[in-house]
């Protein structure tokens, strides 16, 4: 299994950081149904998954996948690395909210897995920035959770860049 990217604590400067949201479009594109199975692991299932599409974000799948959807669908976005960027300065991406479960990639490098409950999740991106980026992140909620809600990305997903000292 590959081992997540894990953020070194390093003492920020203490000034605000420059924040880049990364509202949309997303792609979007429905991989399969899935539920729990006996062992706690998910299960894909048959059948025909609905279309791809786009989406802002943040926004869980209920409108375009309907609000009973549950499996699992792979969320694209491609960005420019930000320019100037000082040697003192580190790019994280910050993630507030995954309705389910999710492994999260850029540039095919897995940064890591977020939990579902998981409110906050940060990675440090600033070694593994190219000239052009795709972010990948697979949500995946089974059927036969306690959640009600729809999955997805539903709260904030940006890029912070901020002065470190080390």
């Amino acid at each position: 299994m590959p081992k997540d990217h894990q953020v070194s604590q390093l003492d920020a400067t203490g000034s605000a950081p420059h924040i880049i949201r990364l509202h949309g479009p997303w792609e979007y594109e429905p991989l399969a149904f899935t539920q729990w199975g006996p062992s706690g692991e998910s299960v894909d299932l048959p059948g025909d998954v609905p279309p791809a599409g786009t989406i802002t974000i943040p926004a869980d799948w209920g409108t375009s996948l309907g609000v009973g959807f549950r499996g699992r669908v792979l969320y694209k976005r491609r960005f420019g690395r930000p320019t100037n960027l000082d040697p003192n300065e580190r790019v994280d991406l910050v993630l507030y909210g995954i309705s389910g479960i999710a492994i999260v990639a850029l540039n095919g490098d897995r940064l890591g897995e977020i939990k579902i409950g998981e409110r906050v999740r940060r990675f440090e991106l600033t070694e593994l920035l190219l000239p052009r980026n795709e972010l990948r992140i697979e949500v995946n909620l089974p059927r036969g959770g306690d959640d009600a809600a729809a999955g997805g990305i539903v709260s904030e997903v940006h890029l912070e860049i901020y002065e470190v000292t080390r």
